[in-house]
């Protein structure tokens, strides 16, 4: 771990450290930095003057709040003893330097000043700086903080043009992905870094020191090479506490305690603030950025930093909490405050012992779950005593157990709540977190099981509802009974008896009024149904209009998000939407970032349509975060593709662990998935040199799903059975495939048939196809594998069709995605690769021949070490390679 942001982790920064160095080595005077605390300026500072070593002469200069009323405090360290009557005089001040320059500097380099907190410069230091650089004796670089402090002379350069300007902002997710994996060593789970880019507001300083506090808590664990948010970094702890104490320290007494008030209470609207003490230090502490103040109507005021208001909340003594809730509720008067402001009023209010009603806590533990904030959730329903509200806070609790993932403490929280439920609203909320245990959980939820929660909730329906009841109270009973009916064909789903379940799906899709929860599901079910029954398409709109309903809906539907997304990505795989699925991800991160860790299902999607070691890198993280509960009931299935995937790629370890990990976990998910899985196992068994009984298995999987109508699944399984030498499976699967939904069945259906026929041109001409690369690589494994094993048709066939997929003219088209990358079946290519790979691509070729890695190679180049890792990944392609070690000089040539 990496003490602090220091030059070798200039993420997001290498674009301004180049600006700046030509702003210094340029003929204006230098530059100018503005950025907030822990945002790096200091170490890019560092970088840029190691980067201009033996071209100037740095002079540091450290401004400080202590010197700021002290003439020429900031220089004092570089002057020499002025005499008696010359201490305020800018001129013999500037003698004293320039003297002090010259022999510093006999080699006649220029001179850089650094001056670091320029917003901390006193002001003859400030008038003298500002003096040198307009004269061109030195060049300057400035870095500060955006405050009014900073002297108008250094402005007044930046204004003119004698200085460029730069602003550090805080890192984007990409950047922060980089960070953690440049930190940790490794990839981080995009749900994970999403989290901790949230926590740490984007700041570099802060978030290197969440990454520290987050290991030593147990935090953040690595799993299969990924690293996984296991559980909330914590409290803030010393390394964080001290950070933000030196940046909030200076301030006066007032402006302390109204930094405690908008830290426990934000957001606060400003009017709510004026009324108080707080609000006479407003304006100065906006200024310095330390709060905002949003521009809308309600005019609502936070903390600038997340951070800073979590340490600023942990420190105020409880007497002096209890007195500012007291005289923040006296200056309420009405105002509206949004949710947020709400929640952070309550728990305030709980921790202080400010009085709080039953039916309040009640309905903060809701729309805490909604936001998913499990941590006030659990308080707040934990809190309730009342008998009358007592099930419906148990149901809060179990909803706040299963955000944090822990599915079996929700269960045990299911047991007599709908026989308890004392009217129709909790009855349906029950009723909803058991189908999310199900949809989520560890696969332990037989079909018998969802008809017993079917039952039991049209008892509580027939109890609560009265019988002439109209208006609200008879919709509700309307809705319910529909989602009783939604229940019951989910058991049908899980089953796999889909005939029966599709038409009421149907019907319930078809209605235009009812619990969101029950249309949202209904969707998800019959998506299930669209894709095993091979109609990607018809899945793909519905999925999508699930995933819209995810957007628009926002906390009341998140809960759903993981099953929604992992049907929506596998149905855009099926259908050959990969632009679509690349954009989808980052897209509902920002619109969702509350249930961030559901990303791992789109790596296990978009593994689906990746072959050999690229998809093995996105099922390994996607292993991990449905482990960690985005949603257990894949792991088995997405633990038998992970086999696949290491085995296909030669990776033993990772295949042998997989296989160990399926075996123990266990049945999940529905009828057909568990049969997938199963088939996949088989594959990964046969191909890490297993019997002919593993290879029987997987034909047995593929027969079963044939006989029960699953044509999608049966696809899956037969396409592995191709791929590990069994080449009889191509008349199924050329049948099967014939006129099915979707890119990728016809790609199938194209490769079939060309292999049956031996048609080299045909199977060839695959590769300006969407698709083409993957089933490519699904035939040049399967004709490879099967020639080794020495049958003379397979043989035969091998020789008629590998030449034509080994031709080094023939490379992929625009039309879909590069490269064929079937790891043990690399097409090897040999000639002119320095005609073939770009000028980019061949010098970072080059550097990795030499042995240098992936972010010794972006340093080298300026380059950031994804843009390098892209430029391997399509030159190994070029090259027909998979592995480092096959970089030889001969492919390289010698232009």
């Amino acid at each position: 771990m990496t003490g602090g942001y220091g030059t070798d982790l200039l993420v997001g920064r290498r674009d301004v450290m180049a600006e700046v160095q030509a702003g210094i080595l340029g003929p204006g005077g230098g530059a100018l930095v503005m950025a907030g605390p822990g945002l790096g300026k200091s170490a890019l500072a560092r970088a840029v003057v190691a980067g201009l070593e033996g071209r100037v002469q740095p002079l540091w200069i450290y401004a400080d709040p202590a010197l700021s009323g002290i003439p020429f405090g900031a220089l004092a360290p570089h002057l020499g003893t002025l005499a008696a009557g010359e201490a305020g005089s800018v001129l013999a001040a500037m003698r004293s330097l320039m003297a002090g320059l010259r022999s510093a500097c006999p080699e006649g380099k220029p001179v850089l000043m650094v001056v670091d907190d320029i917003h901390d410069l006193d002001d003859s230091s400030a008038v003298l700086v500002a003096q040198l650089v307009s004269s061109g004796t030195a060049k300057l670089l400035a870095l500060g903080r955006n405050r009014p402090q900073i002297p108008q002379e250094l402005l007044s350069l930046a204004s003119d043009q004698l200085l460029t300007r730069h602003t550090l902002r805080p890192l984007t997710q990409p950047e922060t992905d980089e960070l953690c994996r440049a930190v940790l060593g490794g990839p981080v789970l995009a749900g994970s870094s999403a989290s901790l880019r949230a926590a740490a507001g984007g700041v570099p300083g802060f978030l290197l020191a969440l990454l520290a506090q987050a290991r030593r808590s147990g935090a953040l664990l690595q799993r299969n090479g990924a690293w996984v948010l296991a559980a909330e970094p914590g409290p803030p702890q010393a390394r964080l506490v001290d950070l933000v104490r030196a940046q909030l320290g200076h301030r006066s007494e007032a402006a302390r305690e109204a930094l405690e008030t908008i830290a426990l209470a934000e957001p606060v609207p400003l009017q709510v603030l004026l009324r108080c003490a707080a609000g006479a230090c407003v304006d100065e502490l906006a200024d310095g950025g330390t709060v905002t103040v949003g521009e809308d109507s309600h005019r609502l005021v936070r903390i600038g930093h997340p951070l800073h208001a979590q340490v600023i909340r942990e420190t105020v003594p409880a007497g002096r909490s209890l007195r500012l809730r007291r005289e923040v509720a006296a200056a309420m008067g009405g105002c509206t405050l949004p949710r947020a402001g709400m929640l952070r009023l309550l728990e305030w209010s709980l921790d202080c012992g400010f009085d709080v009603s039953e039916g309040q806590l009640l309905r903060a533990a809701r729309l805490a779950n909604d936001s998913f904030d499990s941590r006030l959730a659990l308080k707040a329903a934990e809190a309730v005593t009342s008998a009358r509200l007592r099930t419906a806070a148990q149901v809060e609790i179990g909803r706040a157990h299963a955000n944090n993932g822990d599915y079996g403490q929700a269960a045990a929280c299911l047991d007599g709540l709908l026989a308890d439920a004392a009217d129709l609203p909790t009855a349906a909320a029950a009723a909803l977190l058991g189908v999310r245990v199900w949809l989520h959980g560890p696969g332990t939820v037989p079909p018998e099981d969802l008809q017993d929660l079917a039952c039991r909730w049209a008892e509580a329906v027939e109890r609560l509802a009265a019988p002439e009841a109209g208006g609200r109270h008879g919709r509700l009973a309307e809705w319910s009974r529909r989602g009783i009916d939604l229940i019951r064909f989910a058991a049908q789903v899980a089953e796999g008896d889909y005939s029966r379940a599709e038409a009421g799906l149907e019907g319930i899709i078809g209605q235009p009024d009812g619990f969101a929860e029950c249309a949202l599901l209904a969707r998800v079910l019959a998506g299930e149904v669209l894709i095993a029954t091979g109609r990607a398409e018809s899945a793909a709109q519905l999925t999508s209009q699930a995933v819209q309903m995810l957007q628009q809906a926002g906390g009341r539907l998140l809960p759903f998000c993981a099953p929604v997304l992992s049907l929506h990505a596998l149905a855009l795989v099926r259908r050959g939407s990969l632009d679509e699925l690349s954009r989808l991800l980052p897209a509902f991160l920002q619109s969702a970032a509350g249930q961030a860790r559901a990303a791992g299902v789109f790596s296990l999607a978009a593994a689906a349509g990746q072959t050999g070691s690229a998809g093995l890198h996105l099922l390994k993280p996607a292993v991990e975060d449905l482990a960690a509960g985005s949603c257990r009931r894949l792991l088995p299935l997405v633990l038998a593709a992970g086999a696949y995937a290491a085995a296909l790629a030669g990776d033993d370890a990772a295949a042998d662990g997989y296989l160990a990990r399926f075996s123990a976990s266990g049945t999940g998910a529905t009828a057909q998935l568990q049969l997938l899985g199963r088939g996949l196992a088989a594959a990964a068994g046969f191909l890490r040199g297993g019997s002919e009984a593993m290879l029987a298995g997987l034909r047995e999987a593929a027969g079963t799903a044939s006989r029960r109508g699953w044509t999608g699944t049966e696809t899956e399984l037969l396409t592995a059975a191709v791929r590990t030498g069994d080449l009889a499976a191509l008349d199924q699967l050329m049948k099967v495939t014939d006129g099915a939904e979707g890119t990728w069945a016809a790609a199938l259906n194209t490769m079939a048939r060309a292999m049956k026929d031996a048609d080299p041109e045909a199977l060839a001409g695959l590769r300006e196809r969407e698709y083409g690369a993957e089933v490519l690589a699904v035939a040049v494994d399967g004709l490879k594998r099967a020639a080794a094993g020495g049958a003379s048709r397979p043989a035969a066939l091998s020789a008629a069709l590998l030449p034509a997929l080994e031709r080094p003219g023939l490379r992929p088209g625009s039309g879909h995605r590069e490269p064929v990358e079937a790891a043990g079946a690399a097409v090897p290519r040999s000639g002119t690769a320095a005609v073939r790979l770009t000028g980019r691509e061949r010098d970072i070729a080059v550097l990795v021949a030499q042995g240098l890695k992936n972010a010794q190679i972006a340093r080298q180049l300026c380059l950031s070490v994804r843009t390098v890792e892209g430029h391997i990944y399509r030159a190994f392609a070029k090259l027909g390679i998979s592995r480092r070690d096959e970089l030889t000089p001969d492919l390289l040539g010698s232009g």
